[in-house]
This record gives structure tokens, sequence and C-alpha cells, in this order.
């Protein structure tokens, strides 16, 4: 209607409106009353209104404008935080690869010390059944009835998968701990 009431009165803005729809009213009511009036319009056409835009309203063109630097600056938005994310999603992949890996070198470790316990428990049945109240086993390690060991060296302790052996285990030895910190065979 703006772009109508520009082309009739030469006036751009939104004050025109009223006044086209002030006019455009009174000429529908104008054409309404006179078909009422008892006279047949059978034969009359009826009359048709167009309407064509002559100009192009600013104010949506301005509002159009506003709308698609929105819509840029939030596509920037996104593709900032898709770029964040796939930063992110290659950490956790990183990490979870040097957690799979100390999870590996955990699972190898205590398969080692099962293995070193397993080893240590044979040797210390082997010793106790070989020996009889305090002889000398193969080895050269002795046993004495209450179930302490006794190892004449650490080569003998590693043999045996005993060693290192701490300050107050089966085995120990001041003798065995060269720098005195309660660990012997370290």
């Amino acid at each position: 209607m703006t772009s109508v009431g520009s082309a009739i009165f030469g006036v751009k803005g939104q004050r025109t409106r009223p006044v086209i729809l002030l006019a455009s009213g009174v000429f529908l009511g104008a054409l309404v009353g006179s078909g009422g009036s008892g006279q047949s319009t059978a034969a009359e056409p009826a009359p048709t209104v167009t309407v064509t835009a002559t100009a192009t309203p600013t104010a949506a063109v301005d509002d159009l404008a506003e709308r698609e630097a929105a819509v840029t600056s939030r596509e920037a938005a996104v593709e900032t935080r898709s770029q964040s994310v796939a930063a992110r999603e290659a950490d956790a992949s990183t990490r979870e690869t040097a957690l799979n890996e100390a999870d590996q070198w955990i699972a190898d470790r205590e398969a080692a010390v099962a293995a070193r316990e397993a080893s240590a428990a044979a040797a210390v049945s082997s010793t106790g059944s070989s020996s009889a109240g305090g002889s000398s086993s193969a080895s050269g390690s002795t046993t004495s009835g209450g179930g302490s060991t006794f190892y004449a060296n650490c080569t003998e302790a590693r043999a045996a998968g005993a060693a290192p052996i701490m300050s107050g285990e089966p085995g120990y030895s001041s003798k065995l701990d060269r720098d005195g910190d309660g660990i012997a065979c370290e």
C-alpha cells in the first residue's frame, strides 16, 4: 500500500498509509453501495482493482539487510564452535590413546608381578618341602622351622624372585641392604 500511496501522492513513508486506506475504503464503499441500489449489475462488468508496486520499500530492505547480517554472524559463530569441537575431539582422542597405553602398561606390570609372586611362592614351597627344620636348600637359602628365609646373597634372592626385600619380610638381612634404607637387593 505504501508504494501505491507513493505513486499516487508522490510521498514516501508511513504517513500516507491511513490516507490510502481511507480512500480505498470510500472507493470500495461506493462500489458496494451502488451495487445494492436496486439496479441490475449483471450487464455491467465488475470493476477490477490492480495494485502494482512501483518502488522498493526501504524499511523492508533495511530489515532484510539486518537479518542477513545476523545470519552471517551466526554462521561465523557456528563455524568457530565447530572448529572448537573438532579440536576438543582431537584432544580427547589423543588422551584416550594415552589412557589405553597406560592401561596396557598396567596390565603388563600386573602380569609381571603375578608371575614373580607365583615364582616366589613356588620357591618358598620348594624350599619348605626340601628342607627340614633349618637345613640348607639347593639354592643356598635356608628355612628354619618358623618359616623365615635366608639368602646368602642378592643373586639368590633374585633367582627366587624375592628381590627387592623389604625390612620385616622373610629373607631380609642388613647384610643384603647396602645403603641401610630398609630395602635389600634393590
